[in-house]
């Protein structure tokens, strides 16, 4: 979970994201090589801790992207892609073209 929202929000212009325990196995297709270990390689970007009035406090299981030089290093950040949108772009990724339905045009009679 920390390398996939890592991921997400290194190649978006998200700044932060949540761990959220569901309590059941939620199966989000296969994890791509570059989305493993993500976390681990890009662990000194991200923060876990908030300001709030100028003092730090503690987040649980949340983390957001530090700011300054390396926040906008990615070509998905350059372009201005939302999150939304990237996560879409993931999904559509991972369905097969054959299982893909094509809207067909209604013609005027």
């Amino acid at each position: 979970a920390l390398s996939r929202g890592s991921f997400a929000v290194d190649k978006s212009t998200a700044t932060t994201f949540k761990i959220v325990p569901r309590g059941i196995v939620k199966k989000l297709g296969k994890i791509s090589g570059s989305e493993r270990g993500h976390f681990s390689r890009t662990r000194k970007k991200f923060r876990g801790f908030g300001i709030v009035k100028g003092k730090r406090i503690i987040l649980r299981k949340k983390f957001i992207e530090k700011k300054g030089r390396p926040r906008i290093d990615t070509r998905g950040e350059k372009k201005g892609l939302r999150l939304a949108r990237f996560i879409k772009q993931r999904r559509l990724a991972n369905i097969p073209k054959s299982l893909m339905v094509k809207k067909r045009k209604k013609r005027k009679r």
